[in-house]
């Protein structure tokens, strides 16, 4: 396993980065059916290094193995 090191300095830029793309993120799903964006009360707290979308795949018709073949 490879780990690259991060100064302690950079650790706000990549944080803003990730909370950048987080907000991006909410706001370009809000707008997709069958996607439910979770931990949006926790944005503020959150370092952001996972999101977390709620697809209904029985409303878009394909099975969560078959998405992950795509």
């Amino acid at each position: 396993m490879c780990f690259r090191k991060i100064s302690i300095k950079k650790l706000p830029l990549f944080l803003s980065k990730r909370k950048s793309l987080a907000k991006f993120y909410d706001k370009n799903f809000k707008s997709v059916e069958n996607v439910t964006t979770l931990h949006n009360d926790f944005r503020d707290f959150s370092s952001h290094h996972l999101y977390v979308i709620k697809i209904n795949f029985e409303k878009v018709n394909v099975s969560r193995a078959e998405l992950m073949k795509v």
